[in-house]
């Protein structure tokens, strides 16, 4: 009797338990499912957010209070795919990580955020606790990222276990990097065609669109064309991926590292995700690697962990440079590189041959040139030239945001369908000046109203609480509120303003920029800059700027000054210049000062320096 009663309560207990159990799962998922429906919402603001850009200032709109509500966000998927997964939904678990992740990627190029303690810490919590995810599943989910796919493809080399120190090999392929067959290639191969199946046939059916441009780039480089394969496990041939350690783009170049083989990244745009662009640097940087190691395969391996583990590897290795044999002392992430690298390229090759469909979806990337103004949106060059706003996004993956970078003085160059540029110049040819959008700030005074304000700027009440991440109508006096209107408006505005210094010149109202001084007065930012001597963007309420070229006796006295009715800018040397303190106060590179100059060898006082031509 005792024990029946025990045994009813244990079931019970059994039953409350499941019960629980199941109504925990069922808050998760209505709390996931709820977050989701946010999440369109929220991907607006963040939109919205990333299109909030001021003319020429090289700074981000999101904020402070921004910032802190996408740090939110992040942190509630990071906490929502801890509790999936402790119900044991590990494909939802791995949606919800990823889209932390996500938020993180975005949020990585406001300025100044990676100094975020919170960001930072945030981080590490979210990355550390999905590798141990990663590392504990038996199979990746479906969303997980190519980044997830190198984790487990770096734990193979814990599963084999080789009678002496290196893998007896035997070559299978001859090219030019000889590709081989041992116990580490055969298990990559098998995870290829089992668990990372999905992954290598989407590889395939993609390659189309880079790969052959990338063979053509890297033959020039003289670097092997079969290292372009070395973009699949890379990247998984996404220009925009972001990996875990900030690498980006088809290569995956951290921002020194592509700072130093000529890909400039700020908060406009980033040459590391430009497809050709970081082709050719990843095609220069292998074939430094090789001339400075010796052979491709331990070039290919300081491609991943770099040239300083790679050589300290070789010393523990007694100085040797088979990298089978160095492998067990590369670090552990890297161990597995090569190996990974042979067998995807053995498949991509031959697809058929290792059970794969080898038919290609993607055509080869092919594209016009045409060149527009700065700070012009991209849905209003598609509405106004008919080319698809698609289309000129995914052409142009470098553009952070989906609008022209500022500080462009010659245009920027934005590549559209090919067959269409003749059309899109016609077409833009006709575009009115006065749709172009206008960035600034407003200073809320007492007794305005969100509406008011919306209303004054033309704008929508949902548009304006969106851009600043206004959950509420409440705002208070000297709240600064981002704004856009249009360039008429701005025009008609301007052209009513009392107060001017004197003719040619204008006084700076708090929340001005120069690109938008630019557009009322009919100049360009670079004038701005040149007849005041401004060599940035940071300009100051109630400054007085020139607005129009100096007088010819004006100009014999300027230490800057525009010479003829050109746009050419000429610079007088002052005692103790140097050709880089005169390139560092004007923004250009010291190549071009000295072919603009004809290659100076000594500066004069009083010489004249051309700083734009």
């Amino acid at each position: 009797m005792i024990a029946s009663s025990c045994s009813s309560s244990r079931i019970l207990q059994e039953s409350r338990t499941v019960e629980e159990t199941k109504i925990e799962r069922d808050t998760v998922l209505s709390s996931a499912s709820s977050l989701n429906s946010n999440v369109l919402k929220r991907d607006a603001i963040e939109q919205q957010a990333k299109l909030s850009t001021l003319y020429g200032i090289d700074s981000a709109f999101i904020g402070k209070h921004g910032v802190h509500d996408l740090l939110k966000l992040a942190k509630e998927r990071y906490e929502t795919a801890l509790k999936l997964q402790k119900l044991g939904m590990e494909d939802s678990s791995a949606v919800e990580f990823e889209r932390a992740i996500e938020v993180l990627n975005d949020l990585s190029y406001c300025p100044d955020v990676l100094g975020n303690r919170k960001f930072v810490k945030l981080s590490k919590e979210i990355i550390r606790d999905y590798k141990k995810y990663i590392r504990a599943s038996q199979n990746l989910a479906p969303a997980s990222s190519v980044f997830a796919l190198r984790e487990k493809l770096a734990q193979i080399v814990d599963t084999i276990h080789v009678k002496g120190n290196w893998p007896k090999s035997e070559t299978v392929l001859k090219t030019t990097i000889p590709l081989v067959m041992n116990r580490y290639v055969r298990e990559n191969l098998r995870f290829f065609q089992t668990r990372g199946r999905s992954y290598m046939q989407n590889w395939i059916y993609r390659s189309g669109k880079y790969i052959p441009m990338m063979k053509t780039i890297f033959r020039k480089e003289h670097v092997p064309p079969e290292l372009a394969y070395l973009s699949l496990p890379e990247s998984g041939l996404n220009p925009k991926a972001r990996s875990w350690a900030n690498a980006v783009g088809l290569w995956q170049f951290i921002r020194s590292t592509g700072a130093r083989y000529g890909l400039r990244s700020n908060w406009w745009y980033d040459e590391r995700r430009d497809p050709v662009l970081s082709t050719e640097a990843a095609g220069r940087l292998l074939k430094n690697l090789h001339d400075q190691l010796g052979n491709w395969y331990l070039a290919i391996a300081a491609y991943d962990c770099g040239d300083i583990a790679v050589n300290w590897a070789i010393r523990r290795a007694h100085g040797s440079r088979n990298f089978w044999k160095i492998m067990r002392y590369l670090p552990w992430e890297t161990r597995n590189y090569v190996p990974q690298y042979i067998a995807v390229t053995l498949i991509a090759m031959s697809p058929k041959k290792f059970g794969f469909d080898g038919k290609v979806t993607t055509t080869p990337i092919a594209y016009d040139t045409v060149t527009v103004p700065a700070d012009v949106e991209l849905n209003v060059l598609s509405r106004v030239t008919g080319v698809d706003l698609d289309s000129l996004i995914s052409l142009n993956p470098m553009l952070i945001h989906p609008i022209t970078p500022p500080n462009f003085r010659d245009g920027f160059f934005l590549k559209v369908p090919i067959g269409t540029a003749r059309l899109f110049a016609e077409n833009y040819s006709r575009f009115a000046a006065s749709e172009r959008p206008v960035w600034m700030y407003h200073t809320v005074r007492r007794g305005e109203t969100l509406s008011g304000i919306a209303s004054h700027y033309g704008m929508s009440l949902g548009r304006l609480m969106g851009l600043n991440h206004l959950r509420g109508s409440l705002i208070r006096p000297g709240m600064r509120l981002y704004v856009v209107y249009s360039y008429a408006r701005y025009r008609g505005e301007t052209a009513g303003r009392t107060g001017r210094p004197s003719v040619g010149f204008h006084r700076v109202r708090m929340g001005e920029t120069l690109g938008q001084i630019a557009l009322a007065y009919g100049v360009t930012v670079h004038d701005l800059r040149v007849w005041n001597g401004i060599p940035g963007s940071f300009i100051r309420a109630g400054q007085s700027l020139r607005v129009a070229p100096p007088r010819s006796d004006e100009g014999k006295r300027a230490d800057v000054y525009a010479e003829g009715s050109g746009s050419k800018a000429v610079y007088r040397v002052k005692r103790g210049d140097s050709l880089w303190e005169i390139a560092k106060k004007f923004g250009v590179s010291m190549t071009d000062l000295r072919v603009w100059n004809g290659n100076p060898t000594e500066l004069r006082p009083g010489q004249l320096i051309v700083i734009s031509n």
